[in-house]
């Protein structure tokens, strides 16, 4: 398994799995709803932006998994960096294991590279 930041190339890859995950989670929520489109856009604005971090991991060309966030501040605690996640999602069965923590390691590991005081996890 590699882990590695994520790139454009690696939008429509990411879409499918990520989009079976808001559709299982809002059919918990009454009114959410999952729109594929706007999904595609919020991810490729995540993947080229330098105030946000997208890590996968793919295991033979695959993607099992992937994590992603935005650095901004915390207000209450004197605009002090705090990275936030937005989203973290495995192919079934991989995320209870060994690419959940990893990709959260990443994932704090490079809000930590950024002076992140805080790391909100979801």
């Amino acid at each position: 398994m590699i882990l590695r930041p994520a790139t454009i190339d690696d939008l429509a890859a990411m879409i499918g799995p990520g989009a079976e995950v808001l559709q299982r989670i809002s059919r918990a929520i009454p009114g959410m709803t999952v729109d594929i489109q706007s999904t595609a856009e919020a991810l490729a604005r995540l993947l080229t932006s330098d105030q946000a971090c997208v890590f996968v991991v793919e295991r033979n060309g695959k993607l099992l998994g992937g994590i992603g966030g935005t650095l901004t501040v915390e207000p209450f605690a004197g605009n002090a960096p705090m990275l936030v996640q937005h989203f973290l999602w495995a192919i079934p069965g991989h995320l209870a294991g060994a690419i959940g923590s990893r990709l959260i390691r990443a994932f704090e590991g490079w809000g930590a590279s950024r002076g992140a005081a805080f790391c909100v996890l979801a």
